[in-house]
């Protein structure tokens, strides 16, 4: 529903354009618990990032890192998928109630 009226925009030839495509990725994002942009919307960027979810595990927020395409090696981006999760994780602990004893 909330992609019934969307118009893409194309900021380069990485950007995802086509609703099959978006639908796709998302679903990745879902089932991974993080997302990755690469120079979708900046040449020579990359990103990734991850929920930050409230004591009812909805999301309320995001946590995410940039870095150059020129440093964005296999295994400088596990470091930052890694710890951009654990991040998001920790917030998002601390935003749950405490748990009774």
């Amino acid at each position: 529903a909330r992609l019934a009226d969307w118009k893409p925009v194309r900021f380069t030839r990485h950007t995802i354009v086509s609703k099959p495509a978006l639908l796709a990725d998302l679903r990745r994002v879902a089932e991974r618990g993080w997302a990755q942009n690469v120079e979708e919307g900046t040449l020579g960027a990359v990103s990734v990032g991850a929920p930050i979810r409230d004591g009812g595990g909805d999301v309320v927020a995001a946590l995410s890192v940039v870095l150059p395409v020129a440093r964005a090696d296999k295994q400088a981006m596990r470091r930052c998928i890694a710890s951009v999760v654990e991040a998001a994780d920790a917030i998002s602990a601390r935003l749950s109630p405490p748990r009774a004893r």
